[in-house]
């Protein structure tokens, strides 16, 4: 992989992470409205995209808009994902993963915040 390549997994990565918070936070103020930390016991130090894809399936109430195959790819990517984040280079391989993972978290996403307009 040459540079550009990696700053554009670098900017996968981070907006993978980025984008799963938001889905997290929104699905948990959809049940618990402006008490979802307290009720969900959610720890305020979900910072490490492991916790942040194990939480995907611990979540209560669970998250139900990636199916099974969704987020064992966004797991097996942790490996992928801790190379970008400490300048290693990653195999092409791992970069077509990641632009995989990418497309399906932007679209969950997309669909997370269509459905917050059509309520508002």
């Amino acid at each position: 992989m040459n540079g550009d390549s990696m700053t554009q997994a670098y900017r996968m990565i981070y907006e993978n992470e980025t984008m799963l918070k938001e889905i997290v936070k929104h699905k948990l103020l959809e049940a618990y409205a402006l008490l979802w930390r307290v009720k969900s016991r959610v720890d305020r130090t979900m910072i490490y995209y492991h916790d942040i894809v194990a939480y995907l399936r611990k979540c209560k109430p669970p998250i139900e808009m990636f199916i099974d195959d969704e987020r064992q790819k966004l797991y097996e990517l942790n490996n992928t994902r801790n190379k970008i984040c400490h300048m290693k280079l990653i195999a092409q391989k791992e970069y077509k993963r990641l632009e995989i993972c990418h497309l399906f978290v932007l679209s969950k996403t997309i669909c997370c915040c269509q459905q917050e307009e059509d309520f508002a």
